[in-house]
């Protein structure tokens, strides 16, 4: 008997620690940036950025605002600043809704992804 018992203590023991390891290896998802978003939802969607000023971009009269914390890459994936960033060009942002404002979004990353292209006919 005494066998039995510890035999299923090892068993829920490894399925405990299975469970564990599968929740830890899961892929990125909005709520691991809950420090940097304070548990806002996240978006990701490519956009063309139209214009920008010292700390922000526009897209469609939506302003996203690039903070310290906004990662922006090139083409090549190379961090660059603001200053670089070329307008107008297309991106996929990342971004979240400001609460209690609307229009007005935070930007964590900006990929670029080059110049836009025109649609088609």
């Amino acid at each position: 008997m005494m066998k039995k018992i510890i035999l299923a203590g090892i068993v829920i023991g490894l399925i405990c620690s299975l469970a564990w390891a599968a929740d830890r290896s899961g892929s990125t998802s909005s709520t691991d940036l809950t420090p940097l978003t304070g548990g806002v939802e996240m978006n990701t969607d490519k956009l063309v950025l139209e214009e920008k000023g010292d700390d922000y971009v526009l897209y469609c009269q939506r302003r996203f605002d690039v903070t310290s914390h906004t990662i922006i890459k090139n083409e090549w994936g190379r961090v660059i600043s603001l200053e670089d960033f070329p307008i107008p060009c297309e991106a996929m942002v990342s971004y979240y809704r400001k609460p209690k404002e609307s229009n007005r979004y935070v930007a964590v990353t900006i990929e670029v992804l080059g110049e836009p292209q025109p649609l088609p006919e």
